[in-house]
């Protein structure tokens, strides 16, 4: 490594670290926002058990079989060697169907198991608003931890012996244009997060509350979530799913966990889109 990359490196660390301390001094607060703005929720045990959370699973792996040849024939584009590629349109489609049809599997277990129906899962008629507000004053406080953790992720990550290599979708997003990056926008910001908050909030974390208390069933879900993204994007997530399970366990609304992971993917695409060098100087 040259002497102006190991600067850059250690810019972008000390950069980080300062920002991972100003994001753990504002915990305590978001902390104390989302248990006094959100009225009073009332506690809600889930029904179903992990026959039923790997039942769920199942089908949306199923469903990347069954959908993933459609998908193919819509996408792909050939390429200069080898099998034509769906490129990152198409791969956010089939993320989504198989998202969509687990989704499809916890709503009508909910509703066939919990007294209480979708409720059970967090989706309300009434303080969606409170909690939204709540959720993202919230996120807005620990941002700067969230970023402090993706800029010192590479480090910890290669101190374990993993290599972190930039997430694909957003190599693929930052390349798009036209019909194709409004998909992509509207997909990973709107689509994406109400199917995995809704998978992983609302369905998986309140069997693993109920078995690990809070804070194990918080963490535990946390890093389910951020495992599924892969190796790269593990730090990052983890911290932002820490966030996204108290929003969702304080509040019991699935539409302020939504609200906040919807607005994280904004502005991280805001960044990339927006501020690409910004962006690679906090990635060196």
């Amino acid at each position: 490594m040259s002497a102006p990359q190991e600067a850059g490196v250690e810019g972008a660390l000390a950069t980080g670290a300062v920002l991972f301390a100003l994001g753990l001094v504002a915990v305590p607060f978001a902390g104390e926002l989302l248990r006094r703005l959100p009225r009073r929720v009332p506690v809600f045990f889930a029904r179903w058990g992990f026959s039923h959370v790997l039942l769920v699973g199942l089908s949306s792996v199923a469903a990347g079989f069954v959908f993933g040849p459609a998908i193919h024939a819509l996408f792909a584009k050939p390429v200069a060697e080898g099998e034509p590629e769906v490129g990152v349109v198409g791969a956010l489609w089939l993320t989504m169907a198989m998202l969509g049809t687990g989704v499809l599997g916890a709503l009508t277990l909910a509703r066939r198991l919990q007294p209480e129906g979708l409720a059970a899962l967090g989706i309300c008629r009434r303080g969606n608003p409170r909690g939204m507000l709540a959720g993202g004053l919230a996120y807005v406080l620990v941002l700067p931890g969230v970023v402090g953790v993706s800029v010192l992720w590479p480090v910890i990550a290669g101190a374990l012996g993993f290599t972190v290599e930039p997430q694909e979708v957003l190599v693929g997003i930052e390349q798009l244009s036209g019909i194709g990056l409004w998909q992509a926008v509207v997909l990973a910001v709107f689509a994406g997060p109400f199917l995995e908050e809704t998978l992983f909030r609302g369905f998986l974390q309140p069997l693993l509350v109920q078995n690990l208390r809070e804070r194990g069933g918080v963490a535990a879900t946390s890093a389910l979530f951020a495992a599924m993204h892969g190796v790269s994007a593990f730090g990052p997530l983890f911290a932002l799913s820490l966030l996204l399970g108290y929003v969702q366990l304080r509040t019991h609304r699935l539409a302020a966990a939504w609200f906040v992971h919807g607005l994280h993917n904004a502005v991280t695409l805001a960044i990339v889109l927006l501020l690409p060098d910004w962006y690679a100087s906090l990635n060196p």
